[in-house]
């Protein structure tokens, strides 16, 4: 094999390895734009709730969205209720049956008994303007007693890594995808969600890769006209003061930071 091919075959390998080994920068997930369902309560009784996050980094007015429940398999709504008010950023509105348990009470925005009065198989969709935003179960299903995943005598709570609502309601729907369940009647977490959105899951390892690389085979032998270039992925500034860069013979070379 030739000096140049030589070369050049160690440093893609080395380059291979150097991206294998690598730490992987995390996918920060995007600010939320809509408002989605945060939490669903179907306990004892009448002990049930909805309720509905805004993360979208201001306030909302709430005259153009909607609640609808899908019965038993409907196509169509068998109850619906028109929201009201404005939605601080970081703020929840939560409707509740109006036999609900006081703890669940004291944290209502709005009483509804009609579209609150769902079973462990019936679909919710929260629209704005007539269009979906979101939506819990699959509109024009009856699954039996509950949704696969939860949601018959179950609280259920969106996990903190969903930023985005499920705007496609006919769907397949499994709570254990999106939903966290807790036992019957838990009502501590009602009132208040985080979401980890927009970086919010905490900082990230900075990386560093290798963009470009220039081999000019006529330079081979002093180096001149070869040249590499470095890339940030990330959203943060990495500081490279005191990185090295070592060739080693032309058979290889180090990065080092």
């Amino acid at each position: 094999m030739s000096k140049h091919l030589s070369r050049l075959f160690s440093f893609v390998m080395i380059l291979a390895l150097m991206l294998m080994a690598a730490p992987i920068q995390s996918v920060q997930a995007a600010a939320p734009t809509e408002l989605f369902l945060s939490e669903y309560i179907e306990g004892s009784s009448f002990n049930k709730a909805v309720e509905i996050y805004n993360g979208t980094g201001g306030s909302v007015n709430l005259s153009t969205y909607t609640l609808e429940l899908y019965s038993n398999g409907a196509s169509s709504p068998s109850q619906s209720v028109a929201l009201s008010g404005t939605l601080a950023d970081g703020d929840v509105f939560v409707l509740a049956h109006g036999s609900a348990d006081a703890a669940i009470l004291a944290e209502a925005d709005l009483i509804s008994s009609s579209v609150i009065n769902f079973n462990g198989d019936d679909a919710l969709v929260l629209k704005n303007g007539g269009a979906v935003v979101d939506s819990f179960g699959q509109v024009g299903v009856d699954p039996g007693s509950q949704w696969p995943g939860g949601g018959q005598d179950d609280t259920l709570r969106r996990s903190d890594t969903v930023c985005a609502g499920d705007t496609n309601p006919t769907d397949s729907f499994d709570a254990s995808v999106e939903w966290v369940t807790f036992a019957q009647n838990t009502f501590d977490g009602l009132g208040s969600h985080t979401a980890n959105c927009n970086g919010g899951g905490g900082p990230s390892t900075p990386v560093i890769v290798i963009n470009e690389i220039m081999q000019n085979p006529s330079a081979v032998s002093d180096g001149s006209g070869e040249w590499f270039e470095l890339y940030n992925p990330g959203s943060s500034d990495v500081d490279i003061d005191g990185w090295t860069v070592q060739d080693n013979d032309f058979d290889s070379f180090v990065i080092s930071g």
